[in-house]
């Protein structure tokens, strides 16, 4: 029997949301499948399973778990599960209502508008991303009705966009008298927490506590087109990312009181030269650190942005 616990992302980290279970009491896990999504106040990561056997939820979705707090049990084989069911009664995941789901020993996590055709899965539960997966349960979509074209055969966001295509393409638009009547109507109400909690309230920050100033000027681009041509000849390709990334970085070296920041009644002028590059991630904004970025060569970059790209798409980038 294993004890899943919450993993420690970074230095900083303390606790952590528990925002998801994967899984339900009773599945058979096979290592490396992801468990449950939590999320601190800088990332939301999936957890993936140290081993194979049954679950065992312990913590609800929902809760707030301190590092190294034990949220699940997984046993080795049935009987082991059904041993530690019985010393753990009150274990499983609460669904919205708490209503139990049929042929199930623990209650589910299915919410109510979520696809009958999910639920009937059981055992067998599609494999979709995080984010696949919010948006059809937003839009009320079957994945079982989608074939995922990511790895494994899993459902990426590229498949709900081709699936909500079709579907619109076969539903009638709004009358514009009807759309005439409607003033102000809510379509979903978005709690502001965790990431997005987060960035409000540094966006909100920033803006209240620093001088606006935007300057505009114009330069040459030719030589940056042809310093990327002749960085692809080579036949490892590089973005303009990269490139801008990098002369940043030597601005910075030669204008060092740029990268400041202002800590109390001092201003604190940086050795190392970090720079954030901002991308969006399942609707939120997260911004990765390409790290002492002067003393990196393009390609180097490239390669750590492209990295950087990935773990955001896939929900793996950690708070460090």
């Amino acid at each position: 029997m294993n004890e899943i616990k919450i993993p420690k992302l970074g230095l900083t980290m303390e606790k952590a949301e528990l925002v998801k279970w994967e899984v339900h009491s009773g599945d058979q896990i096979k290592e490396g499948d992801i468990l449950f999504i939590i999320e601190t106040d800088k990332v939301t990561f999936e957890v993936p399973s140290p081993g194979s056997g049954f679950i065992l939820p312990l913590a609800k979705e929902g809760s707030t778990c301190k590092v190294e707090e034990t949220v699940a049990f997984l046993a080795a084989d049935r009987a082991e599960y059904e041993a530690l069911l019985k010393e753990h009664p009150g274990a499983g995941i609460e669904g919205e209502k708490g209503e139990e789901e049929p042929g199930r020993d623990s209650i589910s996590t299915q919410k109510t508008d979520v696809p009958a055709t999910i639920a009937a899965a059981g055992k067998n539960r599609i494999k979709a991303s995080p984010l696949a997966r919010a948006m059809a349960e937003k839009n009320r979509l079957s994945l079982a009705s989608i074939q995922g074209t990511g790895p494994g055969g899993r459902i990426v966001k590229t498949d709900i966009l081709k699936a909500l295509e079709t579907v619109g393409s076969e539903r009638p638009g709004k009358k514009a008298a009807e759309e005439e009547t409607i003033l102000k109507e809510s379509g979903e109400t978005i709690p502001i927490t965790g990431v997005r909690k987060v960035i409000f309230d540094n966006m909100y920050r920033s803006l209240s506590q620093s001088a606006q100033l935007t300057l505009h000027t114009e330069a040459d681009a030719g030589p940056l087109l042809s310093l990327r041509e002749t960085l692809g000849k080579s036949g490892e390709g590089v973005s303009y990312n990269a490139i801008l990334l990098k002369i940043a970085a030597a601005a910075i070296r030669i204008h060092p009181h740029i990268n400041a920041s202002v800590e109390g009644d001092a201003i604190k002028v940086w050795r190392q030269i970090h720079i954030g590059v901002a991308m969006e991630t399942a609707g939120t904004l997260v911004v990765p650190v390409v790290r002492n970025a002067d003393l990196k060569t393009i390609r180097q970059i490239e390669r750590e942005v492209q990295e950087l790209i990935a773990k955001a798409r896939e929900n793996r980038l950690s708070p460090d």
